[in-house]
């Protein structure tokens, strides 16, 4: 991916002040989770636990990022691991599966891709 910046100097030398600019923005504050251009795998984990047919239905499937709160209300971030979400796909009614937590997990696929994707279209957009 490539920009072009064209122009007088001075308009150069503002066009890069604005990309230095969407770059720390983003290195600060990064993007919100759950956007649509994203892409979660569902993953069983059958080695610590039953899966249930529920789970066992998602095993393998990719959600968008704004597919996972709508379909997963309940999700949570790992505090330790980036780019892994537990679905709670079980919850709020753990009953309904033998009491049994969920134990999946919804992993980002290609996070170095899409962030890339994401900060170019923001560097051309002040281009």
């Amino acid at each position: 991916m490539s920009i072009v910046v064209s122009g007088t100097a001075d308009m150069v030398h503002l066009t890069l002040h604005r990309i230095a600019g969407v770059i720390q923005d983003r290195k600060m504050n990064g993007w919100p989770i759950f956007q649509d251009d994203e892409e979660w795998l569902y993953v069983t984990r059958p080695d610590l636990g039953e899966v249930c047919p529920v789970c066992a239905a998602y095993s393998g499937m990719i959600f968008s990022g704004s597919q996972v709160p709508i379909t997963f209300p309940y999700n949570q971030l790992w505090d330790t691991e980036l780019y892994i979400v537990l679905p709670r796909t079980h919850m709020p009614v753990l009953s309904l599966f033998s009491n049994e937590p969920c134990h999946c997990e919804l992993y980002l696929q290609n996070a170095a891709e899409t962030m890339e994707r994401r900060l170019h279209e923001e560097k051309l957009a002040v281009v």
